[in-house]
């Protein structure tokens, strides 16, 4: 199981763009820059509850998008298939066509979720 911290990275990592700009900057000034709520409150000139409200604001919908797509289950899935690819092309004799092809699909699959 994914700490919160790292679990929210990767939720604005996937789904930042459903968020408001604002409640997306709050969270990732929050969990990625680890600043505190009076920082991010004075930086966004609101207050402090209003930005532990838009953080959980946030969270929530974040929380509910991946509810919805799975999009963290399905990238992880996709990991173990790659790792699985390059094991098995690490068996295969070194420089043939099958492991190289199985180099290159892991890599594909690995870069699904980069962009």
């Amino acid at each position: 199981m994914l700490d919160k911290v790292e679990r929210i990275a990767r939720l604005l990592d996937l789904y930042k763009g459903i968020i408001s700009e604002k409640q997306g900057n709050m969270c990732s000034r929050y969990f990625l820059d680890n600043l505190s709520l009076s920082e991010i409150a004075g930086n966004e000139g609101v207050s402090r509850q209003a930005v532990h409200d838009g953080i959980e604001r946030g969270i929530e919908s974040l929380e509910a998008a991946d509810s919805s797509l799975r999009l963290i289950e399905i990238s992880d899935r996709l990991s173990r298939v790659a790792e699985r690819m390059n094991k098995l092309a690490s068996a295969l004799p070194e420089g043939s066509y099958e492991a190289e092809e199985l180099t290159k699909l892991a890599a594909v699959i690995g870069n699904i979720f980069e962009d």
